[in-house]
């Protein structure tokens, strides 16, 4: 700590501040150093005003440094972390320029990173990319912000959708193709762009779906990040419009859903199957909601018969299909049966059409999944049949949003949301985050509004129990009886600790 307050007063705190590489690296050393936690070497060059006296003024210079680019992302995160982003934002909105130089720049750093290119740690890096970005989506009111981030959302995410779910999107919105080829004109340098435009917006392009596909296999705290990071990307309105269609070609939420606390993965999920129009952003009444559901049934239903009756044609089986006399012969043509001449709702049931998948052999399942446009594969491999099944499963499943009764139970009292509001801050974490809906972002109907109030209501009324539970417990002292090891004594005072003998009523009046 000392070293670093020498260093601050030679080289930024002064009257003329000059940059230097090496003082970069020195400072990046310093706070990566090993032993110890990370946080509290970031907070004292938040302190030292290391981002706004010395990297700022000099990003010209500095984004040629690895260590400077990714020193800055560390010390504006921290600044959000204690709620200092009014600053942050002042000095990022007097030279827009600038900052969308280090907004491309952070980008470009990331998918260095996932590529296994960068030259600083590439989990340091990920991380701190990924939170830069969940500050800068949760300020879209600033103009130099969202200028920058809207670019990321953008049409040019459906560059990474099925082709035939791309063709069935554009034919539903004519409006969108018209920017759609406008967009994929830009991506090869000619007369629209030059080479590195093309490359910029190539990056932009990749980002969101290469962010997924890397999570998929990350490290628990990267992939809950990511996560809080495509919850805030659904949870309003300009950001959910195109990313919330390649979000569900993908279907982020069934991969990343394992890796992360069940109430995140079930924030994700609710965020996905909110009742709102991606594209056109109308909210969705339940029989509209419900009506698109019953298309999609019918469109698995018709693919089910298909591949269960002979005379069809290859081409009608979709991509990876076999023949249908190979699927009759393996038995596969009496369980399509079960879904074509079958109720819809046992699509609804996740376990029933669960356990007729797991009756289809694997080329069936193959070829009824690549029908529906469920993905087989990603960049990296072939899916395992598990995941085949858990994605189709999913596809047509009821999302359940859970329990949200007025009155605090266990689950809630003890569950992680209440648990980690109440270490928030304590835990020593770099970027320590909160299973909660957040209030300051967009609303994406009145009924979103209403739930989000609803769920941070829930958890501060849990939180106030908990407290007041806890203490009684803590007076209680509870402890094994001396006679009966199976029983539980209690050797305190409070008197949730006194036997009841008997209840009698011996009152009643009008309330």
């Amino acid at each position: 700590m000392a070293d670093m307050e020498a260093l601050a007063r030679k080289h930024w705190l002064g009257d003329a501040a000059k940059w230097s590489d090496d003082v970069a690296a020195r400072v990046l050393k310093h706070v990566v150093a090993a032993g110890g936690e990370m946080r509290p070497r970031v907070q004292q060059l938040e302190r030292q005003q290391y981002l706004e006296r010395y990297v700022w003024p000099h990003y010209d210079r500095a984004r040629e440094s690895p260590a400077a680019a990714l020193t800055l992302l560390l010390v504006a995160n921290e600044k959000q972390q204690q709620g200092l982003e009014s600053s942050l934002w002042t000095l990022f909105s007097a030279n827009s320029a600038r900052f969308d130089q280090l907004f491309d720049d952070s980008v470009a750093l990331l998918l260095r990173a996932i590529d296994g290119t960068a030259d600083a740690d590439a989990g340091l890096v990920r991380l701190a990319v990924v939170q830069f970005l969940i500050v800068c989506f949760g300020a879209l009111e600033v103009d130099v912000v969202r200028a920058a981030c809207l670019r990321l959302v953008g049409v040019s995410v459906w560059y990474h959708l099925l082709e035939s779910r791309r063709e069935r999107e554009l034919a539903q919105w004519p409006q969108v193709r018209r920017l759609w080829r406008h967009a994929s004109r830009r991506w090869t340098a000619g007369k629209r762009a030059t080479a590195e435009e093309a490359a910029r917006l190539c990056r932009e392009r990749d980002v969101i779906a290469r962010l997924v596909w890397d999570a998929a296999d990350g490290d628990s705290v990267y992939v809950e990040k990511v996560v809080e990071l495509l919850v805030d990307l659904e949870s309003q309105l300009p950001t959910r419009r195109f990313v919330g269609v390649l979000l569900d070609d993908m279907q982020a939420a069934e991969l990343l859903a394992p890796r992360v606390a069940p109430e995140l993965a079930r924030r994700l999920r609710a965020c996905v199957a909110f009742p709102v129009s991606d594209v056109g952003g109308q909210p969705l009444a339940p029989e509209a909601a419900r009506a698109a559901w019953y298309r999609r049934a019918a469109e698995l239903q018709l693919a089910a018969y298909k591949l269960g009756h002979s005379g069809e044609s290859e081409e009608e089986l979709g991509s990876g299909g076999e023949s249908n006399k190979e699927l009759e012969s393996s038995g596969d043509a009496d369980e399509l049966a079960t879904l074509w001449a079958g109720s819809a709702g046992l699509l609804g049931s996740t376990s029933e059409f669960t356990a007729v998948l797991q009756r289809l052999s694997e080329p069936a399942l193959r070829a009824l999944a690549a029908a529906v446009n469920v993905r087989l594969a990603n960049p990296r491999g072939q899916f395992e049949r598990a995941l085949v099944e858990r994605l189709l499963a999913a596809r047509y499943a009821h999302f359940e949003p859970g329990p949200m009764g007025v009155y605090p139970d266990e689950q809630l009292l003890y569950g992680r949301a209440v648990t980690a509001a109440d270490a928030f801050g304590r835990d020593g974490a770099l970027y320590a985050g909160l299973p909660l809906p957040k209030l300051g972002l967009q609303y994406l109907s009145v009924l979103d509004y209403l739930q989000r109030w609803f769920a941070l209501l829930r958890v501060e009324m849990g939180g106030a129990v908990r407290t007041d539970l806890d203490a009684a417990v803590t007076r209680m002292q509870p402890c094994a009886r001396d006679d009966d090891a199976n029983a539980v004594g209690f050797a305190g005072w409070t008197r949730m600790a006194l036997p009841i003998s008997a209840l009698a009523v011996v009152d009643v009046q009008r309330a």
